[in-house]
């Protein structure tokens, strides 16, 4: 533990230091303070905007207007997840042209990387407490920062939409496929029903059967014709309708699927679209002037350091 006398011997040595080279510390602050304003005056002005925005609680426009609850963490990682997807981003740098605002040949695959590197740098989301997602972007265009995130969320919206309807894609081009089968089926054991009903002078039942609607009683049946033709008509009849029955089940199976499918994803609940904001978020002249004095005067100090041990060891 350094005393009381020690602690007042390094300060003294430091008050005597300063005063000794004050003008030299001086000066060199204001040089470098001079240097780093110098250097933020040259540098491209950039500008930030930000926007808000709540994912639905549900995939479904129903459950969301029944229950518009926000801040779920699941629904939030997962919408952070998608507006860092290649598929948004790509879109991004597609439609705003982002390899001519940064310089870079795109036929070159190396500078993809780079490409990535910048587009990360300058446009972010970020999870609030609240769950909610912050969108910012920063460039050297007021009206590009706003536009980028404004433009995010659209097409963030459409690939949502997308991603939860994969699965209902799948689901819908199967039951049409079930459905169409069915379909075919009932139309051949009709075409083959409706001609045994003809052969057999049952012409009266053909309307009933084009509409499924028979309903006959096997024994009356095989009495009447009093030969077994009555029985093979009885088994199509309810073949025919077993069928029927079965695609009924496939239409309205496809039917409530392209009523799903055709129901649009809630869209993001935007708190604030991205605006132009014309005050400059970087470079601050405050910080360079400052940053390049501190600069300075560590140089100078440096610098003193070692004429100094270089003449104590003289």
């Amino acid at each position: 533990m350094i005393s009381d006398s020690e602690q007042q011997k390094d300060t003294y040595l430091l008050t005597r230091f300063i005063r000794k080279n004050f003008k030299s510390l001086a000066l060199f602050a204001i040089i470098g303070a001079a240097i780093g304003l110098t250097t933020a005056l040259f540098i491209p002005k950039e500008y930030k905007s930000t926007a808000i925005v709540f994912p639905p609680s549900a995939p479904s426009v129903e459950s969301s207007i029944d229950n518009p609850n926000f801040g779920y963490d699941v629904e939030a990682d997962r919408l952070i997840q998608i507006l860092h997807s290649n598929e948004v981003r790509d879109s991004v740098v597609k439609l705003f042209d982002l390899y001519s605002y940064y310089e870079l040949d795109h036929q070159k695959n190396e500078n993809k990387d780079e490409l990535i590197k910048k587009y990360r740098s300058d446009i972010r989301f970020e999870r609030t407490p609240s769950m909610s997602i912050v969108l910012s972007a920063q460039t050297r265009s007021a009206e590009l920062s706003a536009d980028i995130l404004n433009y995010i969320i659209a097409v963030t919206d459409k690939v949502r939409e997308k991603i939860y309807k994969q699965n209902l894609i799948t689901s819908f081009q199967n039951a049409q496929q079930e459905y169409n089968e069915q379909k075919i089926k009932m139309d051949s054991m009709q075409f083959v029903l409706t001609k045994k009903l003809k052969d057999n002078n049952l012409n009266s039942l053909i309307i009933l059967a084009s509409n499924a609607q028979i309903s006959i009683d096997m024994d009356k049946l095989s009495t009447s014709r009093g030969d077994a033709s009555g029985l093979s008509i009885g088994s199509d009849i309810i073949s025919f309708k077993n069928v029927t029955e079965r695609l009924k089940e496939s239409e309205g199976k496809l039917l409530r699927l392209k009523k799903i499918l055709n129901t649009p994803v809630p869209k993001l609940f935007v708190i604030d679209h991205a605006e132009p904001r014309f005050k400059k978020a970087f470079p601050s002249y405050l910080i360079f002037t400052l940053a390049g004095a501190v600069f300075s005067v560590a140089v100078l100090l440096i610098i003193l350091t070692i004429k100094r041990g270089s003449a104590t060891s003289d």
